[in-house]
């Protein structure tokens, strides 16, 4: 239940009166609490005992913090502090929000005059103030809140309105929703991004409505999303707000909240970002994410013709509490926590440890007065959830359909409970190739276009969202024996490998050109083959390719084992001479002639950054004629010209003092990745940019990878006779971008130093009284995110030489 009451008003105003009243000890939290365990008491002359208000601050980070590891959990909660700073109301609003809540501010000190509040401070014993302070605070907490509590927040004003609303409030969620009106009930487990399955659930229960058939409810025990082939599919089945859907939350969907809402760390919730990544590639928004998460609700109770019902992601035994008052539905959600409700009940020792139990037979939480619908779980019950499996009380609809097993749905309708199980196509397909051993894990292109197969073994795969326009067969069969008998250098066996592989990322860019990339989980795990490699920006309009960047390469002896080694690159493989490159510190911009128009994309299409790199595009050409002319060159050569965009509102890691296109590569719009130099130099000749320095390696002994690793700048691109392509990367870059996240840490407020080994760089800031005055050094990307110049900062003060070695 992500409700936030954040309590108003002076000691002695009744904060934890209040909370006493509504019984709610047991969800309170607040500075005093965190204070006592600090401080313990000490005898006064007046016979009492007081705390310190030493280490104020500290007391205050504490108290946040588990504020926040609270939030996070979901549970109800009540802020029990004095909340009379101007900047209290709007964080603890800002922090609930973050985490999905509904605050509300409760003024206590609403209707109280200073005598009261006096009178009632002299009977405090122990926790009574000194008067004047009690004074300055009491006329502080007497300001109007409108100066401080956002808009939309409701004020619940003085201790009586909020003894009726709190509980008035509450009782919502417990309430159950009737829903005789319905001829149909359907109830569906875990999607986790099927919407193939989900699809054919909808359509043979809600006919050619689909969700819009009014005549059914429809209810989802939640996991939306995660791990299964489609994330976008299923967002956009669901997106539209329905008063005859219900969404339950699963502990996938409070992922998904943590992600988009950046309360989760950087690296954590890997298949989540990957399904924020796709309905985001899809053309959807975060706000349109979070209204969704929005409308889920811990748990959902309702009746239908005579029978009670409750729905929960984890399964609950509601035997466990008291029961409810004697006349009404047999259970109160908000007597469970959210973690109950999310994950299930569980033995003691998997509570204690944050954990569920997975193999719980759920059949055992069978109620006579309550039929409980749930999924999450399901290492016991894998037969079909029908009543004499599971006590006809208790159905668990778990079945892991992204791993190859079923969709399981339940219909209640007045042909009584009926059961139905899907399987999703596309997960078959990707089985089926997966047993045909046509996926390989370690396929790196070596520039001659082989490769070496080494199938997959011991992982379920992670499939990524894919958009399913285009030729790509539907029958997982005919799929799978394209790819096996086909040419691999056929576009459709091309593009059959990138659509089915669940680490590449297919969206539609604009109109009918579509972009493949790899994903996240493919770079951090590693999976590369012949399609990952490729799928680096390709942007494709049916079997053609329109534009394109380069394929994935590695930095020379790179520690994932893929790449080439320093022996192969000092004259094992490398066929020399070798063109050495200087490797530019900007971003990728891809600039091709597609039907007719100059067009900018990144990697991922057409972006913020995108069209950032365009407008630098057209000023460094100057006028439309020259526009057109470049138009004309690339259509004419068919190539992508691959610049590096270098802004100075996009800092990376190296100092520029202006901003600037260089080219960096003209790549030739075919499957087969190769470049054309000639074209590259005669463009850049032509239209006036700059060309990234390149010199040339004759022999492997040129090659000497300390000294090019000893140089400032980013490092180099080693490209030889055969495209074989290797990154190096220098120390100083190395360097400045191990420590770029600890300054992030600094001017974000989340740490106060810098590592010991950069104790001198921070003195050298805090003697210039920079440190902490970021504000000249920070700047907003094309992306609308604020950031730390970094370079700039290290270039204006002399820094290099503390990054050098």
């Amino acid at each position: 239940m992500r409700k936030l009451f954040i309590l108003h008003g002076v000691p002695g105003s009744g904060k934890t009166h209040l909370v006493q009243t509504l019984g709610m000890e047991r969800h309170a939290l607040g500075l005093d609490m965190v204070r006592e365990i600090f401080s313990g008491e000490h005898s006064t002359t007046d016979g009492f005992t007081s705390m310190m208000l030493r280490g104020h601050k500290r007391v205050a980070a504490v108290a946040y913090e588990a504020l926040e590891a609270r939030l996070d959990l979901g549970d109800l909660l009540f802020w029990d502090a004095t909340t009379l700073s101007e900047k209290d109301i709007p964080r603890l609003v800002g922090m609930s929000r973050d985490y999905g809540y509904t605050p509300y501010v409760v003024n206590l000190q609403a209707g109280l005059d200073w005598e009261t509040i006096r009178l009632r401070n002299l009977e405090r014993g122990n926790d009574r103030l000194e008067e004047s302070a009690l004074r300055k605070m009491f006329d502080r907490g007497g300001e109007p809140l409108s100066r401080v509590v956002p808009a939309g927040v409701e004020v619940i004003e003085g201790f009586d309105e909020a003894t009726r609303r709190i509980p008035e409030i509450l009782a919502v969620e417990d309430a159950p929703v009737d829903l005789d009106k319905y001829e149909k009930i359907v109830v569906f487990g875990d999607i986790q991004s099927c919407s193939d399955a989900l699809g054919q659930a909808v359509a043979e229960h809600g006919g050619e409505n689909g969700l819009d058939n009014a005549a059914n409810a429809w209810i989802f025990v939640g996991d939306l999303f995660d791990r299964g082939p489609d994330a976008a599919g299923v967002f956009e089945m669901l997106k539209k707000p329905r008063e005859n859907v219900f969404l339950v939350e699963g502990n996938h969907d409070t992922n998904l909240r943590r992600v988009v809402n950046r309360t989760a760390s950087g690296k954590s919730y890997r298949d989540t970002r990957t399904s924020l990544e796709s309905i985001l590639a899809a053309g959807h928004g975060t706000a349109e994410v979070k209204e969704l998460l929005g409308r889920m609700r811990m748990g959902f109770a309702f009746t239908y013709r005579g029978e009670n019902y409750v729905v929960t992601h984890g399964g609950v035994d509601f035997s466990r509490v008291a029961p409810a008052p004697a006349g009404g539905f047999p259970m109160r959600l908000s007597d469970h926590s959210t973690w109950e409700l999310v994950f299930g009940t569980s033995g003691r020792p998997e509570t204690y440890s944050g954990n569920c139990d997975y193999g719980m037979d759920t059949s055992a939480f069978a109620s006579s007065e309550l039929i409980q619908f749930h999924g999450h779980r399901n290492n016991v019950n894998t037969a079909s959830p029908r009543p004499a499996t599971v006590n006809g009380r208790v159905y668990n609809l778990e079945a892991r359909v992204e791993h190859g097993g079923v969709l399981r749905v339940v219909v209640l309708s007045g042909a009584g409970v009926e059961c139905f199980e899907y399987r999703d196509n596309q997960v078959v397909a990707w089985q089926a190739l997966r047993a045909e051993s046509v996926v390989f894990s370690e396929e790196v292109s070596d520039g001659s276009g082989s490769a070496s197969a080494t199938p997959i073994s011991g992982e379920t795969p992670r499939p990524e969202n894919k958009t399913t326009a285009g030729e790509t067969p539907a029958d997982s069969a005919n799929i799978a024996e394209l790819i096996r008998s086909g040419d691999p250098k056929d576009p459709k066996v091309i593009l059959a490998k990138l659509r089915v592989s669940p680490y590449i990322r297919e969206s539609v860019v604009r109109g009918d050109i579509h972009a493949f990339n790899f994903t996240r989980e493919a770079f951090a795990k590693g999976m590369w083959d012949e399609s990952t490699v490729a799928a680096r920006g390709l942007f494709v309009r049916g079997q053609d390719v329109v534009a394109r960047g380069y394929e994935k390469f590695f930095e020379i002896n790179d520690f994932s084992g893929h790449g080439f080694t320093r022996a192969e690159v000092e004259g094992e493989l490398f066929e020399y001479p070798c063109r050495l490159a200087t490797k530019e510190n900007g971003f990728l911009g891809l600039v091709a002639a597609v039907d007719g128009e100059l067009t900018v994309f990144s990697k991922s299409g057409i972006t913020d950054y995108s069209e950032a790199a365009a407008a630098m595009l057209r000023e460094a050409l100057g006028s439309v004629e020259r526009e057109v002319a470049l138009t004309e060159r690339l259509e004419a050569s068919n190539v992508t010209l691959a610049c590096e965009m270098i802004m100075l509102n996009d800092p990376h890691v190296i100092y520029h003092d202006k901003a600037e296109v260089v080219v960096l590569d003209a790549i030739k719009n075919d499957w087969q990745f190769a470049v054309d130099d000639a074209v590259a130099d005669a463009v850049a000749g032509e239209f006036g940019l700059r060309r990234a320095s390149v010199r040339m390696l004759e022999t492997p002994e040129e090659f000497d990878i300390r000294a090019l690793a000893a140089e400032a700048g980013e490092g180099f691109v080693l490209r030889d006779q055969a495209g074989r392509m290797v990154k190096i990367k220098t120390q100083f870059y190395r360097n400045i971008k191990r420590v770029r996240s600890e300054f992030n840490r600094v001017v974000a407020g989340r740490s106060r130093h810098l590592p010991e080994a950069y104790a001198e760089v921070e003195d050298v800031l805090r003697e210039a009284d920079v440190w902490g005055n970021w504000e000249e050094y920070l700047v907003i990307t094309p992306g609308g995110r604020e950031t730390l110049d970094l370079p700039r900062l290290i270039h204006d003060f002399h820094l290099e030489s503390y990054f050098q070695e």
